[in-house]
């Protein structure tokens, strides 16, 4: 088994089930770790300094780019136009075998409060991922935030093409609509001439998290037969610790078993992440 942690949950998947693509945002905050690999993290940064001197500049700009500037000692950080009056900061601190990347973008004019944001978010890193909201190398060590999102996305290495994906958000009001039921899938079926078949609907707890977990096959005419997994979890409102999960499973309805054996995998083995270190 393969196991990987994204925002508070730590989950296994077997080892041909790999990871294509993942995402975290904590206090609004977008935050993402990288491998170095053979290259340096100054290479990254130079790198991403010639992406953005090619972004087209705004009317009476010549260059997206606005300001260069350090957030701190080794943090690389640049503030660039996205849209009128809207300006986004990126930044980046080494770590040994990988780099940490944040960006937030701003209003013009508040880019001191980004800033500080940004500042915290970096000195709250550690390269491991034992308590925290996690990252992929590491973890932010703060505490839960009334916006924290994360998304993490795998898929079967063989010729399944099964794919899982993860997904968390904080909420302000519980989700009791995603994935609850089967009305517009049934709609959807009947009206492309086809067939929808559920396999199994039930209520599903999982880390102590009561949820809905349902499977179904869909036939249509002229595609590939298939079957989709949901578990849904509506979330508690305002507790970082207890957002709204989606975990959404899909394949050819030849790949059902890889699909299954993985699903069943994570699902049992989702566990929550301590948000402090241990006493």
């Amino acid at each position: 088994m393969s196991e990987e942690c994204v925002g508070r949950f730590r989950m296994s998947v077997p080892e041909n089930v790999v990871v294509t693509s993942r995402s975290q945002s904590i206090y609004g905050v977008e935050v993402r770790t990288e491998p170095l690999r053979s290259m340096t993290a100054a290479k990254q940064w130079e790198q991403r300094l010639e992406a953005l001197e090619k972004v087209p500049a705004l009317p009476g700009k010549k260059s997206a780019i606005r300001s260069r500037l350090s957030l701190d000692s080794g943090v690389e950080a640049v503030w660039y136009d996205d849209g009128p009056n809207l300006l986004m900061l990126e930044a980046l601190k080494p770590f040994g075998d990988h780099t940490l990347w944040v960006s937030t973008d701003a209003d013009a004019g508040k880019e001191p409060v980004a800033e500080k944001l940004s500042r915290a978010v970096v000195a709250a890193y550690a390269p491991e991922t034992g308590y925290g909201f996690c990252l992929g190398f590491g973890s932010v060590r703060m505490g839960p935030s009334l916006s924290e999102t994360a998304r993490i996305n795998f898929e079967h290495s063989g010729a399944s093409g099964a794919k899982i994906e993860f997904a968390s958000q904080t909420v302000r009001d519980p989700d009791t609509k995603t994935y609850m039921n089967l009305d517009e899938e049934r709609d959807f079926a009947k009206a492309s001439g086809g067939t929808l078949i559920v396999l199994l609907e039930r209520e599903r707890t999982v880390e102590n998290l009561p949820g809905k977990e349902m499977r179904i096959s869909m036939t249509i005419p002229g595609e590939v037969p298939m079957v989709r997994y949901t578990w849904h979890f509506a979330g508690v409102p305002r507790d970082g610790t207890k957002p709204k999960i989606n975990l959404v499973g899909r394949a050819a309805a030849s790949g059902q078993a890889q699909l299954a054996a993985a699903w069943d995998a994570l699902l049992n083995s989702i566990k929550s992440v301590p948000v402090g270190a241990p006493r």
